[in-house]
């Protein structure tokens, strides 16, 4: 009886712990996720790298700092972060996307497509999985798959975030040589206020 007692005293201490780790670990991601709305990218990284020493089971941890990675445009760590998110919980469906941008970025466009597949077999309804597909499916030619996700997608986004997938579809249109859409997703794209930059893949 004693032992049982015993027993059952530290499980319950090891419960509490694993659950203080996890609301804490949880406070960490918000204070950081404040970082990033701030554009604080250097403390935000520094916030998520305690978070990770305190938790470093919680995937989602991984997922939000290879977020960050992205914005910087250092894929090849938003790489390494997405496939520890995969490794602790390979049904994280935002690693796969964050995954599959940092493989577009590098025109690894198959591998995008093959992660961003992934992320609808845990999710069908996962539109960021679709809009990034259909970035992807642009890229290797599949033109008339790659509008169909865009457009599911552009309907799913906010207005101000669907302005990059209207670009994208209008050179969808444009490739198919239908002018009218072509011009028409355009001019949605910049009153959106999408502009092309140098440094994107498109």
């Amino acid at each position: 009886m004693i032992l049982a007692a015993t027993v059952s005293g530290c499980t319950t201490r090891a419960e509490r712990h694993g659950q203080y780790v996890r609301q804490t670990s949880q406070v960490m991601i918000n204070e950081a996720y404040r970082y990033v709305r701030e554009h604080k990218y250097e403390e935000a990284l520094e916030v998520y790298k305690r978070a990770v020493e305190l938790d470093p089971s919680n995937d989602n941890i991984y997922v939000y700092r290879g977020s960050v990675y992205l914005t910087l445009n250092d894929s090849d760590r938003a790489i390494t972060e997405s496939n520890k998110a995969i490794e602790l919980n390979d049904r994280n469906e935002f690693a796969y996307v964050n995954r599959a941008e940092a493989f577009i970025n590098k025109k690894k466009f198959e591998e995008a497509i093959a992660d961003c597949n992934r992320a609808l077999e845990v999710n069908p309804d996962f539109y960021p999985a679709l809009g990034k597909r259909g970035v992807a499916r642009y890229h290797v030619g599949e033109i008339k798959d790659a509008i169909r996700d865009l457009t599911v997608s552009i309907h799913k986004f906010p207005a101000e975030r669907a302005a990059y997938l209207y670009y994208v579809r209008s050179k969808c249109y444009d490739s198919l040589d239908k002018s009218i859409l072509a011009t028409d997703d355009l001019e949605k794209s910049r009153e959106l206020g999408y502009q092309p930059r140098a440094d994107r893949i498109y």
